[in-house]
């Protein structure tokens, strides 16, 4: 012990590095780990206004303001105060072959969608036509004529996107918008669709009804 106090400063870390860093990493490690995972649950249930998914796009940039910061001020909201989260950056492809099916990248997005939608953490969606007809197949979006006026409806008439439901008849449950590039560039350049989520509460679903009106008059 009297040699190891005589030992230079640099040499006594060097000493305690070697002989014990192994109990500062490990907490260390899962300290960062607990602290991300606090954040992610802090940040994923926090209030927000609603949840939009964006598919077949990955510019947010413009979305993110639109939607994100400039929609909850027109809804009445100090900026900040109750967001709406936009998730991105997924893929949906118009047809699944063999060699997109063993793309491990794609279908994890795949199967991230669709448990967003089982989950109700998905409000509305916005996406490449193809990826509204695939889901509407399951029933998973509301049918705009039972939400909005006949008036709405028949005004933007040719902006409406049909698709076959679970009994194979064509119903109502998207708008095309029809401005696309305010919302940035979708796969193939598609027109994006605008559809509400089925599995979300009523007072989501009338919020996302808010919002579908505010886009029509945008775009």
């Amino acid at each position: 012990m009297k040699k190891f106090k005589e030992k230079p400063i640099v040499k006594k870390i060097i000493y305690f590095w070697d002989y014990y860093k192994w109990l500062v990493i490990i907490p260390g490690i899962c300290i960062v780990i607990a602290l991300a995972f606090l954040n992610d649950y802090i940040s994923e249930n926090k209030p927000r206004l609603l949840d939009v998914v964006l598919v077949n796009t990955s510019d947010i940039s413009v979305p993110f303001v639109e939607i994100g910061q400039n929609y909850p001020v027109y809804r009445g909201y100090e900026e900040g105060e109750l967001p709406v989260k936009i998730t991105a950056n997924i893929t949906y492809p118009r047809v699944m072959n063999e060699e997109m099916a063993r793309d491990t990248a794609l279908v994890s997005n795949i199967q991230k969608l669709q448990a967003m939608f089982l989950s109700g953490k998905i409000n509305v969606m916005i996406a490449t036509d193809y990826a509204i007809r695939d889901f509407a197949l399951g029933d998973d979006f509301i049918i705009l004529t039972d939400y909005l006026e006949p008036e709405f409806i028949e005004r933007h008439k040719e902006r409406l996107f049909f698709a076959q439901g679970k009994d194979g008849l064509e119903k109502p449950v998207g708008f095309y918008l029809e401005d696309n590039e305010k919302l940035g560039t979708f796969d193939e350049d598609e027109v994006p669709v605008i559809a509400i989520c089925n599995f979300s509460d009523e007072v989501k679903i009338a919020e996302s009804i808010e919002l579908l009106k505010w886009l029509m008059l945008q775009y």
